[in-house]
């Protein structure tokens, strides 16, 4: 029994710990922004993750590295989805309509991602998952109903259909990611080499991209007068991931992925207690429908234990 317990409690605070790392990494690139742009937060933001992460797993693993050709794909595969397009969008989304209410959106991964793991890596979902998912869609009906209305914009300006789809399709992609990173990681490739080659996937993806538009000189995101909170997104979006990483190898998909939807509310606290109104205007709906969402994940966990 104590070895059950012990990797499932550990999970769960990696997971935790995960949560609380890319809640801090929105809200960095929240003010960043304000006067700086997404694409100079990634660049350094990827950055970051490169140099905090490969030295150390070179070191550490060569020569062997632990890996197959399949797991290699498959975190590939989670570097292009997960830490490249949908980090992207969900950079636009929080400089388009904010912090809180791109958390919160982007949470409905967990539906997606439960359904993925049931079909693909055969783990259970039952009744109580369902309770869990009822309670996080209707969350996010109240969050469209808030956008549609206007009330949680940054600077009180109104929320387009189109602007709402971003985090929408960040959460979709995102959705995909864990199952690809648990599916190399049960090949027995180690977590950091895992992590690793998701991290160089989408950094190169990006600075790929970057090659393409010669209006967006590499030295202006060092220059900014707001760089230090792209610093400080990259390093908790790194660390952020290390937890992630660690909690999908001692705990299920529907387990990890549901239990990191705590961001939301952590968002919304940082935001209501830090963030300037002209920032982040955090309504009453905003706050009920970002605890609605991690009550479901938590009924989500329950079911999973």
């Amino acid at each position: 029994m104590v070895v059950v317990i012990i990797p499932t409690v550990l999970g769960t605070t990696f997971a935790v710990l995960a949560a609380f790392g890319w809640a801090g990494q929105y809200v960095c690139i929240r003010v960043g922004t304000e006067e700086g742009s997404v694409r100079e937060a990634m660049i350094v933001a990827f950055g970051i993750n490169v140099l905090l992460i490969l030295p150390g797993v070179v070191f550490l693993y060569y020569p062997e590295y632990g890996l197959t050709f399949r797991s290699a794909i498959a975190f590939v595969i989670a570097g292009l989805t997960g830490s490249f397009l949908s980090r992207i969008l969900q950079f636009k989304s929080t400089e388009a309509i904010g912090a809180s209410l791109t958390a919160s959106v982007v949470s409905t991964n967990a539906l997606i991602s439960a359904v993925l793991a049931v079909l693909f890596l055969g783990e259970g979902l039952s009744g109580l998952h369902f309770v869990g998912i009822v309670l996080i869609v209707g969350a996010v009906v109240v969050l469209s109903r808030e956008t549609a209305e206007g009330r949680t914009a940054s600077k009180n300006e109104a929320v387009s259909a189109s602007a709402f789809s971003i985090p929408i399709l960040a959460a979709v992609f995102l959705a995909i990611d864990p199952i690809f990173v648990k599916y190399g990681l049960e090949l027995g490739t180690p977590p950091l080499v895992g992590l690793a080659i998701m991290v160089l996937t989408a950094t190169g993806g990006y600075y790929t991209t970057l090659a393409w538009d010669s209006s967006l000189a590499m030295q202006k995101a060092f220059e900014a007068n707001d760089r230090i909170w792209y610093l400080g997104a990259g390093i908790l979006g790194t660390f952020s991931l290390v937890g992630y990483f660690a909690a999908l190898m001692l705990s299920p998909v529907v387990v990890v992925v549901p239990i990191m939807q705590v961001a939301p509310l952590i968002v919304v606290g940082i935001s209501a207690v830090l963030l300037p109104q002209r920032l982040e205007a955090v309504s009453w709906r905003l706050a009920a429908a970002s605890t609605a969402i991690v009550c479901g994940s938590m009924i989500v966990v329950v079911a999973g234990q």
